[in-house]
C-alpha cells in the first residue's frame, strides 16, 4: 500500500481488511453468488488431495483452513456484499 499502485485480489485477512479498503481508491466488487463460493472452498481440499492448490505454500492445512473458509464465507456474504452494506 506504500506504492502509487497496487492491487488486491481477494478478501485478505480480517486485521487488514478495513484499513487497505480505506486506503484504495477505486474498488472492484465482483460479488458472485455465495453457492460459487461454497463450491470453490468445497473443491480445494478435494483437489487438494492430488495437488496443493496453485499459491498456497508446501504443507499448508487445506482442510483446515477450507473449514474456516466456511464460516468466513458467511460473515462476508452477511455483512461485506452490497446487497447488505450501508452506502454513504
Amino acid at each position: 500500500m506504500q506504492t502509487d499502485r497496487w492491487i488486491i485480489d481477494g478478501f485478505g485477512c480480517m486485521e487488514t481488511v478495513w484499513l487497505r479498503l480505506d486506503e484504495a481508491d477505486t474498488l472492484v466488487d465482483v460479488d458472485p453468488p455465495l453457492y460459487v463460493h461454497l463450491w470453490w472452498v468445497t473443491k480445494r481440499p478435494i483437489s487438494g488431495i492430488f495437488k496443493a492448490p496453485e499459491g498456497w505454500p508446501e504443507n499448508s492445512p487445506i482442510l483446515k483452513s477450507s473449514i474456516s473458509s466456511y464460516r468466513v464465507l458467511w460473515l462476508c456474504d452477511k455483512y461485506l456484499t452490497p446487497r447488505y452494506r450501508e452506502y454513504k
